[in-house]
């Protein structure tokens, strides 16, 4: 009853059943949460009617008893309805959690009157190639400086049900409201393990963080005034309209560290150049030690960016081959993310690549691109791609059948493997 694509109301219970799902027939069933607004007066369906231009609440007969309508009904909308002073992140995401599904949506204390800080217009910060009405920042043309994600808040997709938990608990602002509206934000303390894994670092907070390091990386007063070691967050190459590379979520090692971290990810390249210039990565899994840690890796060698790596791949002779045959079927291609992944001191890019079209128009994956060290290869999978990226194609597999005990060994053997 509650998600992203619910942007109109609807009136549940009461004598109108509702299909529920096709089981030899179809089964019905009638919503049984608590929120929205009883209809069973005439005075609310009356004051509905105007307020929704729909005469039809008024008068239908399928609106009786136990009818309740319901609005607000996207996440962002009931949150922001709730605590209209939090600014509310641009993605919300939903998870399972104690068998229910709830939108989990990230929010920010800001102000822009934090003294002797540079501000940032929200709205222009987080656009990218992904942004549209439904993932854009709530408060478009908020200018800020300064912005902490304190809150998280979580929407029942059943109910609507809105909970709000302090996670920072040292934000002086989130600390003002609390004492302003007691009991509205919940402590910390109170998020349950089974919600607590799936919380992630937002991506809108990353996007203000990696714009505001395109300059504020310097540490030089005389390179910072000049501007001669700004970065840039590249344009993403597999769109055609200039919008900035979305951050992508990655399970990663980077370099120095024993092990993969769920980490959210972006690039920069030099003002003005199309190589890369650095690779930022934050610590995004909330269980972890290290959340919200950002590491920075300096390129100084010559490294292709992102739209070097883009055109080189489509040069490549099997792309072309693959497009023409590919439209000869009145099918279009779709890039997928361009990845960027730190490895062995160089970087690996991956891309995936599908084909819409038919019918069913929806994307299936058809082909996989990977460079590395300036060398592209377009295969049918990953695998295939980074074998041949690699130069290991035809490697023999080990042998799969267990290596032979002598009499009475008891000694446990290892299982059989497959490809190393």
């Amino acid at each position: 009853y509650y998600g992203e694509k619910t942007e109109q109301y609807s009136i549940v219970g009461g004598p109108q059943k509702e299909l529920d799902y096709e089981k030899n027939g179809e089964v019905t069933t009638s919503f049984k949460g608590k929120s929205g607004v009883d209809l069973s007066g005439g005075f609310n369906r009356a004051a509905y009617a105007v307020a929704f231009s729909e005469p039809q609440i008024l008068y239908s007969g399928a609106i009786g008893d136990g009818s309740r309508i319901l609005y607000n009904r996207t996440p962002k909308e009931r949150v922001e309805a709730v605590a209209p002073w939090l600014t509310i992140d641009g993605d919300a995401y939903p998870a399972v959690v104690d068998g229910r599904i709830k939108w989990i949506v990230d929010a920010y204390t800001t102000t822009n009157g934090y003294p002797y800080a540079s501000r940032t217009t929200l709205g222009d910060t987080t656009a990218d190639s992904l942004t549209d009405s439904q993932r854009a920042v709530v408060a478009q043309q908020n200018q800020v400086n300064y912005i902490r994600n304190s809150v998280k808040a979580t929407v029942d997709a059943y109910d609507g049900t809105v909970d709000l938990y302090q996670w920072d608990t040292k934000d002086p602002v989130l600390k003002t409201w609390m004492k302003a509206f007691p009991d509205t934000v919940k402590p910390k303390g109170e998020i349950e393990p089974d919600l607590l894994a799936h919380l992630r670092y937002p991506q809108d907070m990353f996007k203000v963080q990696r714009e505001l390091l395109t300059r504020y990386h310097v540490t030089d007063p005389e390179q910072f005034y000049t501007g001669s070691d700004a970065w840039q967050v590249p344009s993403d190459p597999t769109q055609k309209d200039g919008s900035a590379v979305p951050p992508y979520y990655l399970s990663l090692k980077m370099p120095g560290e024993q092990e993969q971290k769920f980490s959210l990810t972006t690039t920069f390249t030099p003002s003005g150049r199309p190589n890369l210039g650095a690779f930022m990565a934050v610590d995004a899994d909330a269980n972890s030690k290290g959340y919200g840690s950002i590491r920075l890796l300096r390129v100084t060698s010559t490294v292709q960016g992102p739209s070097q790596v883009q055109s080189e791949l489509n040069s490549v002779p099997e792309v072309a081959t693959f497009v023409r045959d590919l439209r000869g079927t009145d099918s279009e291609i779709d890039y997928g993310n361009l990845l960027t992944v730190p490895l062995d001191g160089g970087f690996l890019y991956v891309e995936p690549v599908y084909a819409r079209g038919g019918a069913a128009n929806y994307p299936l994956l058809k082909k996989v691109a990977v460079s590395y060290g300036g060398k592209p290869v377009f295969k049918d999978s990953l695998a295939e791609a980074l074998n041949a990226v690699f130069g290991v194609e035809g490697a023999e597999p080990p042998p799969t059948t267990q290596p032979p005990t002598e009499p009475g060994d008891t000694t446990p053997q290892p299982p059989a493997t497959g490809s190393a």
